[in-house]
């Protein structure tokens, strides 16, 4: 009688039937487990930017720039709302004294700059989906996320309004974390 060497079909396909039903049980937990980490890494963005601007707004305050009903000067250009930060000068917005998303004025420095976060070639109509984490910024708006979009609803993103009137916002947009 010759010995066979190899598995039998039958073996092969409970092999097979093992791994789809670990397939099925692990992969749905390793997608909640990515997206609980991308909504804690949102979280702490949230925070520090709440930080920032209860900082530069107290700093404001303590140094007698108060909010204005109007612009003051008529224009972008603010030199009355600049405040001295540690190591830096930066503008505030106003209307809220909070930090511009791009300043003009003092350092020019951004709301990336608070957060000691650096601007990422971000491209809405061209994002990047390698899970590396996105920021943008104008004069308005500074984003920092996963999945940013600036129309449209849905994404994995912070989105910081720095002209928000009686005070900025920060909202956490988690739909497509």
């Amino acid at each position: 009688m010759r010995r066979q060497n190899g598995y039998t079909f039958i073996e092969l396909l409970v092999v097979i039937v093992v791994l789809a039903i670990l397939s099925a049980i692990l992969l749905p937990r390793y997608w909640e487990v990515t997206r609980q980490a991308r909504i804690g890494t949102l979280d702490g963005v949230v925070g520090a930017m709440r930080s920032a601007v209860n900082i530069a707004r107290t700093n404001a305050l303590a140094n007698g720039i108060r909010p204005a009903s109007s612009n003051p000067s008529g224009g972008s250009s603010q030199p009355n709302y600049i405040i001295d930060m540690e190591g830096f000068s930066a503008e505030v917005d106003w209307r809220n004294l909070c930090p511009e998303s791009e300043a003009e004025n003092g350092d020019a420095v951004s709301m990336l700059e608070y957060l000691q976060l650096e601007q990422t070639a971000w491209d809405e109509a061209n994002p990047i989906s390698d899970g590396t984490l996105q920021t943008g910024t104008n004069n308005q708006y500074t984003w920092v996320g996963f999945d940013i979009r600036t129309s449209g609803s849905g994404g994995c993103y912070v989105r910081y309004n720095s002209f928000g009137d009686p005070t900025c916002t920060i909202e956490l947009i988690i739909d497509d974390c």
